[in-house]
């Protein structure tokens, strides 16, 4: 079982209790100790855990113990677009979606394992695009459609953009 805290990310394995905290001089340590709880997903395959932060995802190996950080960068468009993560959904295509304070990403990895960030933004003036810029939680409903946490205004469809 996996929980994130404000003081570290915790794996209980029925019987003992690991922390994972962020350490400035180990490169592989979590990025933050403030995980967002209730936030973690599995991928398909088994092999590594994503936490979402307050400062950026992370990608933990199950196989080396080692997390992989993804931040927020204004000059690369392929990067995430903050590093505020309080949402994660994998949809049943296995895309996984990444609600942040400034708006969604969606998680793209190539056949060379090369990560890059689709970003999709909120646009007061376009009414297809995201309904507001924070997005607190993701879920997916029908088929191909993520819809954002509850607002007065009818959810996107983010899978369309």
């Amino acid at each position: 079982m996996w929980f994130g805290t404000q003081s570290g990310l915790c794996r209980y394995d029925g019987y003992s209790m690991v922390v994972y905290k962020s350490d400035d001089l180990d490169s592989t340590s979590i990025s933050d100790s403030f995980t967002l709880s209730g936030r973690h997903l599995d991928d398909r395959r088994g092999k590594t855990i994503l936490i979402g932060c307050r400062n950026g995802l992370n990608a933990y190996s199950l196989a080396t113990g080692k997390f992989t950080h993804f931040a927020a960068d204004s000059t690369n468009p392929d990067a995430l677009i903050d590093n505020y993560i309080p949402a994660l959904c994998q949809d049943q295509t296995g895309r996984l979606w990444i609600g942040t304070a400034n708006g969604l990403n969606e998680m793209i990895v190539d056949a060379e394992g090369h990560v890059t960030f689709l970003r999709h933004l909120y646009d007061a003036r376009d009414t297809t695009s995201l309904f507001q810029r924070t997005i607190f939680a993701l879920c997916e409903g029908d088929v191909g459609k993520l819809d954002q946490q509850p607002n007065e205004r009818k959810p996107h469809d983010a899978g369309q953009r």
